[in-house]
């Protein structure tokens, strides 16, 4: 069993958006990501997004999708939401998006407010998926 806490670690992870409206609206069109020993930050919109189905995390999900793999034991993925936007954030762990399984949620903060999530005991080459959205059920970015 993976476990789901709030450490830090050497690895992170930044949560960015693609250039392409709606590309990673469903998790099978995830967008990937690349881990690093350093963060790199950039913009991302739920504006359009639709609802993957269910809400596991609490709220209205509007949602967008990443994925990448695992390169070390430790993960962690962070998303800053905007002055109108609560972020949710969703990890899932399984080799495709049918047979992946929610490992945890955060949605510590409010509006504005930086959601981070450690993955600890990650399986390196293991596929990991995140669903970032709006609590509120509204378009806004992060």
């Amino acid at each position: 069993m993976k476990t789901f806490t709030f450490l830090l670690a050497c690895y992170c992870l930044s949560i960015f958006a693609p250039l392409i409206a709606f590309a990673n609206d469903e998790c099978y069109s995830a967008t990937t990501l690349f881990p690093g020993s350093s963060c790199n930050y950039s913009s991302g919109t739920t504006s359009g997004a639709s609802n993957s189905g269910g809400s596991p995390c609490g709220g209205t999900a509007n949602d967008v999708w990443y994925k990448f793999t695992a390169t070390a034991t430790s993960h962690i993925v962070k998303v800053q939401g905007s002055a109108n936007f609560d972020a949710v954030l969703e990890v899932l762990e399984g080799s495709t998006c049918a047979s992946a399984t929610s490992i945890g949620c955060i949605d510590n903060g409010g509006l504005g407010s930086l959601e981070a999530a450690s993955i600890t005991n990650a399986t390196v080459g293991q596929k990991y998926y995140i669903r970032v959205y709006d609590y509120y059920g509204t378009s806004g970015s992060f």
